[in-house]
């Protein structure tokens, strides 16, 4: 059990917002990523528990989000930032 409640404490500290950070930092520095880029950028960092599946998953819903709150563009190979 307390390996799994250091675990637990361990991935709060990666919350939605951390990831939408590094996903925009990311997108800042090299102007533009593709899917597989953003997926090799956090998908390391997402929770053990997390299946390659539910990575994915959460990768395409932060995208969603920022693309939502009008951040972000998909041209329909990258991402970019909307000027």
């Amino acid at each position: 059990h307390l390996g799994l409640k250091a675990a637990k404490i361990k991935n709060k500290s990666f919350d939605n917002d951390y990831f939408k950070r590094l996903i925009i930092d990311y997108i800042k520095e090299y102007g533009k990523a593709e899917r597989a880029d953003l997926f090799t950028l956090i998908g390391k960092m997402l929770p053990d528990y997390m299946s390659e599946r539910q990575r994915y998953d959460k990768l395409t819903n932060l995208l969603s989000s920022l693309k939502r709150k009008r951040q972000l563009n998909y041209d329909g190979k990258f991402w970019k930032l909307v000027k």
